[in-house]
This record gives structure tokens, C-alpha cells and sequence, in this order.
């Protein structure tokens, strides 16, 4: 429909080679990671070697994008409902992504009751920031600007961090223009 090849990574479904996944790298214009289960994910790519993989697609400015976990995996840590997939009652945890942004992120902002209490205080533990996205939000970054993207009249961004004993939520707004990442990136 839009003349693309679409090449999926199974990680599960088969045991690959490190070549055969490079050469799926190499070939992609384009990587997205879908949803799921970020801490499990974020383990099998270190033992794959997805992770390496990921960095050089990264230092080569291909297009990198997903949702939910899919978002995580960009950042430096995530807030994630991982352990909920055994225990629903479970806490959200702080998983480690891969840092391409020293930030931690938060998908699922406005859809999951307990995502907003869970991240203030995920975030007294760390003194970065977090960007908390709602459903239908996005962070679109290009080099070193980002603008906020949405698909919904009600979907918002956040910039969220503690500064002192202060807790800040910045609405960060829905803008045509591109504004400088270090300052989404610093309190």
C-alpha cells in the first residue's frame, strides 16, 4: 500500500543468529517496537544482543518508534507494569532501557488509574525527569528537537520531576514548531 517491506524480528518464535538478526538491522529504514512486557523484553535483548543492535540502528539515525514498551525501550528507565503480568496487584517496577534518553519515561499516563501516584513516587527515588505520555501521545525527536504529537483533542505530554521537596507535572504542549531537547531533558 505504501511501498514498504515489512520484516519482523520474532525473538520468541525462533532462535536466530546474531548474523541473521544483523542483517535485519541493516536492511531497516524504519524500527518499531511494539507493546508488551518491558522487563522481559529488555532481558532478552541483552542476551540476544538486540540491544547492540538497537545502539548501532541509533548511531546510524535510522527511524526507531514503538509504543507503550515500545517507548520505554528509547529511554533510560521506564515505568512499567512487568510484574502485573503474574501478580495484577504488583507494583510498577523501574526497569532499565536502553538510554538513548537520559530521562524515564511513562506511557499510559491517563489510561491506568494508578500510573500518576506510581510515577511521583518512582521519581522521589530518581533525580532525572520523566516524560508521561497518554494514550494517543507522542514524543517525536529530531537530532537534538522534539515536539509533541497527538491523535486525540484530550491526549497530553507531561515533563514530570521533583525539585526540592516539590512535585512538578509540566503540561508540555502540542506545538507545530520543534522546541531544544536539553530543556525537556533538565528541571
Amino acid at each position: 500500500m505504501l511501498g514498504a517491506t515489512v520484516n519482523v524480528l520474532a525473538l520468541y518464535a525462533q532462535q536466530l543468529s546474531f548474523e541473521h538478526m544483523q542483517a535485519k538491522f541493516i536492511h531497516a529504514d524504519i524500527v518499531y517496537v511494539g507493546g508488551g512486557n518491558t522487563l522481559r523484553m529488555m532481558n532478552l535483548w541483552r542476551r540476544c544482543g538486540v540491544d547492540k543492535l538497537l545502539q548501532q540502528a541509533w548511531q546510524q539515525g535510522k527511524v526507531l518508534c514503538g509504543s507503550s514498551a515500545g517507548s520505554i525501550c528509547w529511554f533510560k528507565h521506564g515505568n512499567s507494569d512487568s510484574r502485573k503480568d503474574n501478580n495484577p496487584d504488583a507494583p510498577y517496577i523501574r526497569v532499565t532501557a536502553l538510554g538513548f534518553l537520559d530521562a524515564l519515561h511513562c506511557p499510559h499516563y491517563d489510561s491506568e488509574f494508578d500510573r500518576k501516584e506510581s510515577l511521583k513516587n518512582m521519581l522521589k527515588k530518581y533525580s532525572g525527569v520523566a516524560i508521561a505520555l497518554d494514550d494517543y501521545a507522542a514524543l517525536e525527536i529530531i537530532g537534538n528537537e522534539y515536539k509533541i504529537v497527538t491523535s486525540s483533542d484530550t491526549a497530553q505530554a507531561y515533563k514530570v520531576y521533583w525539585k526540592g521537596n516539590r512535585f512538578y507535572e509540566e503540561l508540555l504542549m502540542n506545538k507545530d514548531n520543534y522546541q531544544q531537547l536539553s530543556n525537556l531533558l533538565s528541571k
